[in-house]
C-alpha cells in the first residue's frame, strides 16, 4: 500500500528529476569510461539524464543503482500526511465518498477554476 503512494507523490512532487541529477555523475563516468555517449539522454527540457543502453536494460532499475533511495524514500514518508494517504486510497472512491474525496484534494492539491461547456469547475493540480 505505501509504496505505490510513496511511487505517486515522487513522481507529483517532481523527485524523479531530483533522482536523475544525483545519479547523472555515475553515467557520466560510465560515458568516459567505456569511450561511449549512450548513458546520457537528453529530456524534452534539453537537460541531460541518465540512460541505459537497450541491450543493457534487462534487470536495470534506476532507483536501485544505491542505496540513496533509502534516503529519498524516508524524506517522502515524513512528508506524507494521512490525508495523502486516505487521498490517494480513495480516488476510485464510491459514490457516498467523493464528498471526503473533494475535501482532501481541496486541501492537498493546487486548484484551478475552469469553464467547460458554459460551466464552472474545479481542477485539481499537483500536490
Amino acid at each position: 500500500m505505501y509504496g505505490s503512494v510513496t511511487s505517486r507523490l515522487k513522481r507529483d512532487w517532481g523527485l524523479g528529476e531530483v533522482w536523475n541529477a544525483i545519479v547523472l555523475p555515475r553515467f557520466q563516468r560510465l560515458n568516459e569510461i567505456t569511450g561511449r555517449n549512450c548513458f546520457i539522454a537528453m529530456n524534452s527540457h534539453g537537460q541531460e539524464i541518465p540512460a541505459m543502453p537497450l541491450e543493457l536494460q534487462k534487470g536495470f532499475n534506476i532507483k536501485r543503482i544505491d542505496h540513496r533511495h533509502h534516503a529519498l524514500d524516508a524524506i517522502v514518508i515524513a512528508c506524507t500526511t494521512r490525508d495523502h494517504v486516505n487521498l490517494l486510497n480513495n480516488e476510485s472512491a464510491l459514490p457516498e465518498n467523493q464528498a471526503n474525496k473533494h475535501a482532501l484534494s481541496h486541501k492537498l492539491r493546487q486548484c484551478e477554476e475552469i469553464v467547460i461547456n458554459g460551466k464552472k469547475r474545479t481542477v485539481y493540480k499537483e500536490f
